[in-house]
């Protein structure tokens, strides 16, 4: 468990799939501090990509309760701004979310 603690940083999460993959290892040994911390970077490059809805779920899996209120928040503003979402497959996913 002490060589996954130190090794598990430092792998690059250059994909979606690859900090899904890694995350699920951290839930599997135990490392539940380290897979949050891999939620919380994929929330602020969704966030970067401007990609609420993906920030949001990944803020979810982190248990961020601040951060799940920003997007949402923001989520909910872009709504009454323009009066429609923007991207709907994240209401999906979060219905379908079978990793927490």
């Amino acid at each position: 468990k002490a060589y996954l603690e130190l090794a598990i940083p430092k792998i690059p999460l250059d994909s979606q799939n690859k900090a899904l993959q890694v995350w699920s290892a951290c839930q599997k040994h135990g490392l539940s501090e380290i897979g949050a911390s891999i939620c919380r970077v994929m929330s602020s490059m969704a966030k970067q990509c401007d990609n609420l809805g993906l920030a949001l779920i990944w803020s979810l899996q982190a248990k961020d309760l601040v951060s799940v209120t920003s997007i949402a928040e923001k989520i909910l503003d872009n709504y009454i701004e323009t009066g429609g979402f923007s991207n709907l497959d994240f209401l999906d996913q979060l219905g379908n979310n079978k990793t927490s």
